[in-house]
């Protein structure tokens, strides 16, 4: 088995696909290789399957998937895909996505609101 960690920024919304009768969530990651000149784009197709984070993988939101990976080559051309087994909203939605892909349903809305007044209260 092959192992990935990675941490760019989601492409586009997340979509729910299914296939042979399971859900799953699919979105790409872009990650920055290089500087300057040779500055390039790998992108990564991945998908998870717990389809209650879908609403919150948005475009251009920062993110950290890892999980098992698969390289394939089509037309002149290589792609990375993840089959994540854990994955962290990293932008201002992080605490919410986190809690779903832990299993949480998000019933608390108190200790949500806590959280976000302490926030508040950091001084840098």
């Amino acid at each position: 088995m092959k192992q990935i960690s990675i941490v760019g920024r989601i492409a586009k919304n997340a979509e729910i696909k299914e296939f042979s009768n399971n859900k799953f969530v699919s979105f790409s990651v872009a990650v920055d290789d290089g500087f300057g000149d040779k500055k390039k784009t790998i992108w990564f197709e991945c998908e998870y399957y717990n389809t209650n984070v879908c609403d919150h993988i948005r475009g251009g939101d920062p993110i950290a998937v890892s999980g098992e990976f698969k390289v394939r080559d089509y037309n002149d051309k290589t792609y990375f895909k993840v089959k994540a087994n854990a994955l962290k909203l990293l932008g201002s939605k992080k605490r919410e996505l986190n809690r779903y892909a832990e299993g949480d349903n998000l019933s608390d809305k108190n200790e949500e609101k806590i959280d976000q007044d302490m926030d508040d209260e950091i001084p840098f």
